[in-house]
């Protein structure tokens, strides 16, 4: 009875165990199954956001690709436009000039018929050479004759100005008949023009409407690329920093040099001088222990000489103690001037010369571009919104983004010194960046697929620094970013390089 018992306990305890089991592991495996939903979701997340923001950067392209044809269409209106008015002005010039002459030849035609039926009246309908006969007087024929040769000559050159005019009409209403048919073709391509726009705005209202229905996505696609803009900002202007610290350390080492190469040359000049002050006293004091036995023999010739002598001999002694003159370089420097004879010129103060801001500086507006081939500004220096119909969503550039070639050279657009090379690691949406010095302006060459140049080479105006890399948003496009600095601060390098 009591084995009984064990065993059924047994059997209960081991059924508890197994339902545990089965318990637990229905929990792991609900737990691994959720698990990987999770994970499934944010992969499918992660692929949506990523789809959605290649949308957004194709809507992009497309919204700036909309912009940039209706510029285009609407230069085109303009240019027609002008074409248009150009040749109204010119179909009125036409048929004005037209209307003056069709009544300039109406009167020449009347003047001549009026002139010839009074000829044939005077006549009488005889011949010419009846009418000469029909004379009463010799000079009457002659007279009669002249009138005839001037009437006939009139007649031809009336004759020839009026089939003159008549040619001028025809080619004017030629000229106008071509005007007509030229305003026409450009209104009809105007209208084409028009209805293109039409078509472009419609296009332009269909991508600006995605573009404010993904906002938020926009709106993180231009903070992460200003945050890289930020990024390459900082770490310019502690590169700058950086090179102006090295510069004044520089300075200071050299002004310490040149003073330390003074105090030597001062300390080595008062040596030199104490050296000579003490030869010289030495020399004027053995003069004066030499010069004391003969002075006092003197003396005691003096005494035994009579009187008139000792007069003579003080006057003497007087005349050779007398100080001498100044020589003629204490007299020049007495009074400031060269001594006479010498060929060193007196020193005169120099007046200031203004001085112009030269080199890089002297350079705005002339620069070339700083890449060879087509240049195309797509993105303008500063705060502006992206485009026009999306006020709301604003950019910020710190130098300018230009369409280029794909592939195309980026050049050094004057002469200075690579201070550095960032790879792409540095600032992937920037890719390669080259860094140039030319004195207190830095200009910075972005976006570049290849390098040619290193940190610390010296380069020339148009000289390649790399190859410029493609577009992001629209790969079949180059595009280089283009910074000038002046010390700290930044310029707008669309002022300064010739577009």
């Amino acid at each position: 009875m009591r084995s009984r018992k064990i065993s059924t306990l047994a059997a209960a305890f081991l059924t508890l165990c197994t339902i545990f089991c089965m318990a637990q592991t229905q929990s792991v495996q609900e737990i691994e199954k959720q698990k990987q939903a999770a994970d499934r979701e944010i992969r499918e997340t992660k692929a949506e956001l990523t789809a959605n923001e290649k949308k957004v950067n194709q809507t992009l392209a497309s919204l700036r690709q909309i912009e940039q044809d209706i510029s285009a269409s609407q230069t085109e209106i303009a240019t027609v436009q002008g074409q248009i008015d150009r040749l109204n002005k010119e179909i009125s010039t036409l048929e004005g000039s037209i209307s003056t002459g069709e009544k300039e030849l109406e009167g020449l035609r009347a003047e001549y018929l009026k002139a010839v039926k009074k000829m044939r009246v005077a006549r009488k309908k005889n011949s010419d050479l009846a009418f000469i006969f029909a004379s009463k007087s010799f000079n009457e024929a002659q007279r009669r004759m002249r009138y005839m040769k001037e009437f006939s000559e009139w007649k031809d050159r009336r004759s020839g100005e009026i089939t003159e005019k008549v040619n001028t009409l025809r080619r004017q209403r030629e000229q106008l008949a071509q005007a007509r048919s030229d305003a026409s073709v450009a209104l009809s391509r105007q209208q084409a023009a028009r209805e293109k726009l039409t078509r472009q705005k419609g296009e332009q209202e269909t991508v600006v409407a995605q573009l404010k229905a993904n906002s938020e996505t926009l709106k993180g696609k231009l903070a992460r690329r200003q945050a890289e803009a930020r990024k390459l900002s900082n770490q310019i202007s502690a590169l700058i920093a950086e090179q102006k610290a090295k510069e004044e350390a520089q300075r200071k080492a050299r002004e310490a040099q040149e003073a330390e190469a003074r105090r030597k040359a001062a300390e080595e000049k008062r040596l030199a001088e104490e050296k000579a002050a003490a030869e010289k006293q030495a020399a004027e004091e053995k003069a004066v222990a030499e010069a004391k036995p003969k002075k006092e023999a003197k003396k005691e010739t003096a005494k035994k000489d009579t009187k008139k002598d000792t007069k003579k001999d003080t006057k003497k002694e007087a005349k050779k103690e007398a100080p001498k003159q100044e020589t003629k370089g204490e007299y020049a420097e007495a009074r400031k001037r060269n001594p006479r004879g010498s060929s060193a010129p007196a020193e005169k103060s120099q007046p200031a010369v203004a001085s112009t801001e030269s080199g890089f500086g002297g350079m705005k507006g002339a620069l070339p571009k700083p890449v060879s081939g087509s240049f195309r500004i797509v993105s303008a220096f500063g705060v502006h919104p992206i485009s026009p119909e999306l006020p709301d969503i604003m950019d910020e550039n710190l130098g300018i983004d230009a369409h280029v070639a794909n592939g195309a050279a980026a050049c050094a657009v004057y002469d200075g010194e690579v201070i550095k090379v960032y790879d792409r690691t540095n600032t992937p949406g920037f890719r390669n960046i080259v860094v140039v010095k030319h004195g207190d302006y830095i200009t910075v060459y972005a976006n570049l697929e290849s390098l040619s140049v290193h940190t610390g080479q010296t380069v020339k105006q148009g000289q390649k620094l790399g190859a410029v890399g493609a577009d992001f948003d629209e790969p079949s496009k180059g595009l280089i970013h283009f910074e000038v600095w002046k010390n700290q601060t930044h310029l707008d390098p669309a002022a300064w390089i010739k577009i």
